[in-house]
C-alpha cells in the first residue's frame, strides 16, 4: 500500500486516523497523570513508598502510551475503487467492508478541533449493513468524501452504460 500523495483513484490506498488525535490522547493522559501525581504528593507517605507509587504511575503511563500508539497504528482504512475496508485490532484483526456501489450517502462530521486541524469523520450509509460505516478522525475528510462520491457515481454510470444494449 502506498501512502496517499495523490488522489487518483486507480489503486488502493491506506488511510490512518489523523496524528493530531493521537497527540490529543497523549496530552490528556499526561494531564491526568500530573493530577494523580499531585494527589500522591499530598499523601503522608514515607519517601520510599512515595517513590514506589511514582514508579508504578510512570509504568502505567508508559503502558497506556504504548497501547494508544498500537491502536492508532493497527487501525486503518483501505480505500479502493471497488470498496472500503476498516481493519482494527492489535491481537485479533477485525475487518469490515462496504462496496462503493452500495453506498447511498457520504456525510462528513467535524468538531471545533477537527475544523481547526483539518480532520473529521465520514459516515457512509449503505442498505447492506445495519449501522453506518464510520471512518473516524480522517485527515482531509472532505477530500476523502469527494473521492468516494466520485467513485460511487462512476460505478453507477458504468453499470448503467453496460446494461444499455444498442439495437442494430
Amino acid at each position: 500500500m502506498k501512502k496517499v500523495t495523490s488522489y487518483s483513484f486507480e489503486k488502493n490506498y491506506k488511510v490512518r486516523a489523523a496524528i493530531i488525535t493521537l497527540i490529543g490522547k497523549f496530552v490528556f493522559l499526561e494531564l491526568l497523570v500530573a493530577l494523580i501525581a499531585l494527589g500522591l504528593s499530598a499523601l503522608t507517605l514515607s519517601p520510599e513508598n512515595l517513590f514506589i507509587l511514582r514508579i508504578i504511575l510512570l509504568s502505567v503511563n508508559i503502558l497506556i502510551f504504548i497501547y494508544f500508539l498500537l491502536v492508532w497504528y493497527f487501525q486503518y482504512y483501505i480505500v479502493s475503487p471497488h470498496g472500503i475496508s476498516k481493519s482494527s485490532g492489535i491481537i485479533f484483526r477485525k475487518t469490515t467492508s462496504v462496496d462503493i456501489p452500495a453506498i447511498r450517502s457520504v456525510q462528513v462530521y467535524q468538531g471545533l478541533f477537527g475544523k481547526t486541524f483539518n480532520y473529521g469523520s465520514l459516515k457512509l450509509d449503505s442498505p447492506l449493513i445495519k449501522n453506518l460505516f464510520e471512518m473516524d478522525n480522517l485527515p482531509n475528510p472532505y477530500r476523502h468524501a469527494n473521492l468516494i462520491e466520485k467513485a460511487r457515481l462512476k460505478q453507477i454510470t458504468d453499470e448503467k452504460s453496460e446494461t444499455i444494449i444498442p439495437s442494430a
